[in-house]
């Protein structure tokens, strides 16, 4: 039995494109991701990976947002979890905010990681920050899941 893709919602001035790939509903850009660098308070690089929805068991829509930022780390020079924090703020409110209020999504999942790594995949050697944040009021409310 496949599962049944979340309920279908229009998202103004973003083409997405939902289809199931690998039993997960997938949102694909229609010119709606942004493409190269995208701009961060911290000013590392990062470049985002993929972008989905992801319906829970409970019914409730997440949107995740998986982004490469290739500089993160906890060795000297690299950029901790106390730098990027607020680029994975930033990175909700401006790109999750509008597409998770047009959809309803009840969560918004940020993720960094150091290189492209597989959704769900146990890469110790990688680092990976994540973060879940609440849309409420245009705004990404830090939540603990």
């Amino acid at each position: 039995m496949q599962p049944s893709a979340p309920p279908r919602r229009t998202v103004p001035a973003i083409a997405l494109v939902v289809c199931l790939l690998a039993g997960r509903a997938v949102a694909q850009a229609e010119g709606g991701l942004p493409d190269g660098l995208l701009e961060v308070p911290s000013r590392q690089p990062v470049t985002l990976q993929e972008a989905f929805w992801e319906e829970q068991a409970d019914g409730a829509l997440w949107l995740r947002l998986r982004f490469i930022a290739p500089r993160i780390g906890s060795a000297p020079g690299e950029y901790g979890f106390d730098l990027v924090e607020w680029d994975m703020v930033h990175l909700c409110e401006t790109l999750g905010l509008p597409w998770a209020d047009a959809a309803g999504a009840e969560l918004i999942v940020v993720s960094l990681a150091a290189e492209a790594v597989e959704f769900g995949a146990q890469t110790p050697d990688v680092a990976q920050f994540f973060e879940a944040y609440r849309p409420e009021d245009g705004e990404c409310l830090w939540e603990e899941y």
